[in-house]
C-alpha cells in the first residue's frame, strides 16, 4: 500500500512540475502495479501440491462467513503481542460449508487459527502462549495431503476481497470441469485459506478427516 502511494505521488509530482509525457508513462506504470499487486491481473491456476503435516492451534466459528473477521482481529492482535517471535507460522481458516448450499448461511461452519509447518521450531513465545491457553484454543496435528493448490498475493486488504472473490467465482465454474470431476470434488471438501505474504487455497484430496475440525 505505501508502495502505491509513493508512486501516485511521484507520478503526480514529476506530471505537474516535470514531463508529462513522463508522468503519464509513470501513471500507467502505477495503474499496472495497483492491479497486479491487488490480484486483478493474476491468472487463477489449479495445481496439485502435497503439503507437509503441521500443527494448528485454533478455534470454531459458526455464522455467516462474511461475519468472521473478528475472529480474524482477535489472533492479528495476539501476532501483535509476539511480533518479534520469528515468522513461520501462518493464520489459517479451514471452512466447511458452501454458502450457496447450506440450509441456513448463519450455521456455517469454520475453524480459524495459527497453522506451525512440522518442520518449524515448536519453543517459541507464541507457541507457548498458545499451549498455555488451552481452554481458548484446540490443538490438533494437521496431516500431510495432496491438495488442489491455488494462490493470490496477499499485501492489503484490497488483495484480500480481489482474491477470495477471484477464487470463489472462479471455483463455482471449475467444480463442473473434468480435472476437477476427476478429483473428485463435491461440497463435502472442505477448502483451507492459508494466510501469510500470499492467500492460499487449498482443497485436500487425501487425509480428509484429518481436516474435520469442527465437532
Amino acid at each position: 500500500m505505501i508502495s502505491w502511494l509513493f508512486l501516485l505521488v511521484a507520478t503526480i509530482i514529476v506530471f505537474v512540475y516535470y514531463n508529462r509525457i513522463l508522468g503519464f508513462s509513470l501513471l500507467l506504470f502505477t495503474i499496472y502495479k495497483i492491479l497486479n499487486d491487488s490480484g486483478v491481473l493474476v491468472k487463477i491456476t489449479f495445481e496439485f501440491l502435497l503439503i507437509q503435516k503441521s500443527r494448528f492451534y485454533y478455534s470454531r466459528y459458526q455464522g455467516n462467513y462474511r461475519n468472521i473477521h473478528p475472529k480474524f482481529k482477535a489472533l492479528n492482535k495476539i501476532c501483535n503481542k509476539f511480533k518479534n517471535t520469528k515468522s513461520g507460522y501462518s493464520l489459517c481458516g479451514i471452512y466447511y460449508d458452501n454458502p450457496d448450499k447450506i440450509e441456513d448461511i448463519n450455521k456455517s461452519t469454520a475453524v480459524v487459527g495459527f497453522l506451525f509447518p512440522e518442520a518449524y521450531s515448536n519453543d517459541t513465545d507464541l507457541e507457548a502462549y498458545l499451549k498455555e491457553n488451552r481452554g481458548e484454543f484446540s490443538y490438533s496435528e494437521l496431516p500431510s495431503a495432496k491438495c488442489i493448490y491455488t494462490q493470490f498475493p496477499f499485501n492489503s486488504i484490497v488483495s484480500m476481497i480481489v482474491a477470495i472473490y477471484r477464487y470463489y467465482k472462479e471455483l463455482k465454474k471449475q467444480k463442473e470441469s473434468k480435472f476437477f470431476k476427476e478429483c473428485e470434488v463435491d461440497d463435502n471438501n472442505c477448502i483451507i485459506e492459508v494466510y501469510n505474504n500470499y492467500i492460499q487455497f487449498l482443497i485436500p484430496l487425501s487425509n480428509k478427516n484429518g481436516f474435520s475440525l469442527y465437532k
